[in-house]
């Protein structure tokens, strides 16, 4: 059986049939220590602290002709830990942005250009969302010719 090596992210302690035994967590994966032959590993129990690398040599047990995987050794590791792969949490995604219908863009950008220039957008949409609209009107402007306008930066 292979060794399991990382970080400890949990330890508890349980018992079974009167016996004490650790759960310990690693990279998410749910180990149980058991006292060991003649409490062998009992006696390690005290390197079973959160944060710590450890190595858990993993052995089987066969009973009946199937195997049953169990901790036989504990250590502590020293130096650089593999990357965890399984415990990788991927920070929390933007809403993808809605797509924009070109077409309607360049129908709406056509329409306040027109009302700019006929000095109707301040009465049809009020000063303060005028003046927004304008800044953006002249943004776009700016960005499809690619000459600098006044107020708005590229």
């Amino acid at each position: 059986m292979a060794d399991i090596i990382g970080l400890i992210q949990n330890v508890e302690d349980d018992s079974y049939d009167g016996k004490a035994f650790k759960k310990v967590t690693i990279n998410g994966i749910v180990y149980r220590v058991k006292q060991g032959k003649e409490g062998a590993l009992m006696a390690k129990w005290g390197l079973l602290v959160m944060g710590t690398a450890v190595k858990l040599t993993m052995k089987d047990f066969m009973k009946e002709g199937k195997a049953y995987p169990f901790v036989h050794d504990i250590e502590t590791v020293a130096g650089a830990l593999p990357p965890a792969t399984s415990s990788v949490v991927a920070p929390p995604q933007p809403p993808p942005r809605p797509e924009i219908n070109g077409q309607a863009l360049g129908m709406m950008t056509k329409e306040i250009g027109d009302m700019i220039r006929a000095d109707k957008l301040e009465i049809v949409f009020g000063a303060v969302n005028a003046a927004l609209i304008a800044k953006w009107y002249r943004g776009q402007v700016s960005f499809v010719t690619g000459l600098p306008v006044e107020g708005v930066s590229q």
